[in-house]
């Protein structure tokens, strides 16, 4: 079993011979790995934007799916996202000025109104006729979600479940703990928070030996949602679980799970339960929430945030809590990082093998590559 994909056909899917030098070359010049499903992400999705208290009236320049697109908030504080560069002479527009409900290029004078249409330019005889892509957005608050595919694709789909990680609900405290640009595919950082087996390798020195980790997962997909998740019953608590409840008794039932809520928004959550068997009385659950958006083919925008349903009020635990997942973001940042520049070495790469613990992981992959089909399949002309 822990050669689990060597004779299976859908290892296809995810670049069989990288051995091979030239063949894994041209492959990886038309698709980002470990997807082969001929783009490197769906577009037709919901994507993070940004923390909410990131985006304000001042413009912003970001990468999203290798676009450049400017964001801003206008006078009644509603976010606007639009392509970033002036069609004029490619002047960058978030060094522009919003003005009078319109963002105005700094090169040239050319304003574009909030639906992104050239309405003035003071430069020519008259209006040109051009105008800046316009993106949907949403603010659900403390996140900022952008589509950057079929508009109308995109007015009909739902945001993420933000309470399935229990972000803003009520009885919860939510913390938006760091951002940080993760200078690897997006794919690589899937893989990891599907693959808890690492937990007592990378992080052994935050976590100990990460036992539950090591438990064969259970795999379901409910509710569109990928859930892989481990329980262990009957355990004695670790050094972690009495921290957080500090009245815990001797024997527990613990579990962890990795929930993709949608491509953008993964929670790695963990509950304790107070005795040694599943319907033992619930102490609380935890959430490490996990936003992430391409940037570009090889780099990864990263926002990380915390929710919890007990202790609410207790600051130290917070920031205990905020400490620890900033370590724990650090030590994976390096790891893939690290990976991704064995990638961008042009070293031969060896035959990829995976084993029964990457069963979340490669679930993960297909559930990916099938988002981009489906992108293809709605698209195409009927």
């Amino acid at each position: 079993m822990d050669d689990l994909y060597r004779n299976n056909a859908e290892l296809s899917l995810f670049m069989p011979g990288l051995h091979r030098h030239s063949e894994a070359r041209k492959r990886q010049e038309r698709f980002v790995y470990p997807l082969n499903a001929g783009a490197p992400w769906p577009v037709n999705q919901w994507y993070v934007a940004g923390f909410s208290s990131e985006i304000s009236e001042t413009p912003m320049a970001r990468f999203y799916l290798g676009r450049r697109v400017v964001v801003f908030r206008d006078d009644q504080g509603e976010v606007h996202a639009l392509a970033g560069l002036c069609p004029h002479r490619m002047m960058p527009m978030e060094l522009g000025t919003l003005k009078d409900g319109k963002i105005v290029c700094g090169y040239h004078g050319l304003a574009f109104d909030l639906q992104g249409k050239c309405v003035a330019a003071p430069t020519a005889v008259s209006v040109p006729n051009c105008a800046l892509d316009a993106f949907l957005v949403r603010e659900a608050a403390p996140l900022v979600w952008i589509w950057m595919g079929d508009a109308a694709l995109g007015e009909r789909t739902p945001l993420p479940p933000q309470q399935a990680c229990l972000i803003g609900s009520e009885g919860c405290l939510t913390q938006c703990v760091d951002y940080t640009l993760l200078k690897s595919r997006y794919m690589l950082l899937i893989d990891n928070l599907f693959d808890l087996s690492h937990l007592g390798f990378i992080h052994a020195s935050i976590v100990g030996e990460g036992g539950i980790a090591l438990i064969k997962p259970d795999v379901e997909e409910r509710e569109g949602r990928l859930i892989v998740s481990r329980t262990e019953c009957d355990t004695p608590p670790d050094d972690f679980q009495r921290f957080l409840f500090p009245d815990i008794a001797e024997r527990v039932t613990v579990g962890i799970g990795t929930d993709l809520i949608g491509i953008s928004l993964i929670n790695a959550g963990s509950f304790t339960r107070s005795g040694p068997s599943a319907d033992s009385a619930l102490l609380g659950q935890v959430n490490f929430i996990h936003c992430l958006t391409p940037e570009t083919e090889t780099t990864t925008h990263y926002w990380i945030m915390l929710t919890r349903d007990f202790r609410l009020d207790d600051e130290i635990l917070s920031s205990a809590l905020a400490a620890q997942n900033k370590a724990v973001v650090a030590q994976d940042k390096a790891a893939l990082e690290a990976i991704e520049e064995a990638f961008a070495s042009g070293t031969p790469l060896p035959r990829e093998i995976s084993m029964s613990s990457d069963l979340g992981a490669m679930r993960a992959r297909l559930r990916i590559t099938q988002m981009i089909r489906n992108d293809a399949s709605a698209l195409a002309p009927p």
